[in-house]
């Protein structure tokens, strides 16, 4: 139904844009209509990738955030996998790995369930694929610091440069030494020098782990 929508919205405006032409003394026939009005859906859509990216990196609205990730998981298994993770269903996340086509995108996904599962030698292989900076050193001092190892840790998290994900790293160590009151002013920084999905992602996680009982992470 939205494809039938945003095809007659293309059709639409290939008309006005035809009409316009034709107003301004444009010859055209019936390729040149063809033309236009794959111009339009071109426009249409390419506006739609550009929302869609914005909302993801940038978006300070929840709702907004969780309505575009809801509505891409309908057809991008990573984005089906990431709401099972943020709905505290890592066992339908799991299941999901294998249509995630995209090894870049398996290699996150399957360091965190790894890490979530405590299977060290697993998450390192699939940290070892990333090729993101931070995502891969983010990932690398949680595994460290769940390890108990500090002096990883903190060499891991020297190489993270985003400001926000640094904050989340220093909430985890808090909530490991035992001082809540701390992680919980990191985690506020955290969240507010993060924006779009990664924003979206630690306030859930955080709100998932609260209702734990026997949490074992801040996020």
């Amino acid at each position: 139904m939205r494809f039938i929508k945003r095809l007659a919205l293309a059709i639409v405006l290939g008309v006005i844009i035809g009409v316009w032409l034709g107003m301004s003394g444009t010859e055209f026939n019936t390729s040149t209509l063809i033309i236009i009005v794959a111009c339009a859906v071109i426009v249409i859509y390419g506006a739609l990738l550009m929302q869609m990216n914005y909302v993801l990196r940038y978006s300070r609205n929840n709702q907004a955030v969780d309505k575009c990730i809801r509505k891409l998981s309908r057809t991008v298994p990573y984005y089906a996998a990431v709401c099972d993770l943020i709905d505290g269903k890592p066992e339908s996340a799991a299941a999901r790995m294998g249509n995630i086509k995209s090894d870049k995108l398996r290699a996150v996904m399957g360091a965190n369930l790894a890490i979530a599962s405590e299977r060290w030698q697993e998450a390192e292989q699939h940290i070892n694929r990333q090729d993101n900076n931070d995502v891969k050193y983010v990932s690398r001092a949680l595994t460290r610091l769940l390890q108990d190892d500090q002096s990883g840790f903190e060499q891991s998290m020297r190489m993270v440069d985003h400001p926000g994900l640094k904050y989340a790293l220093e909430a985890e160590a808090a909530f490991r030494q035992g001082d809540l009151t701390k992680a919980d002013e990191l985690g506020d920084l955290a969240i507010n020098n993060t924006a779009g999905l990664q924003r979206y992602a630690l306030i859930r996680y955080r709100e998932l782990r609260t209702a734990e009982p026997n949490r074992k992470t801040y996020f």
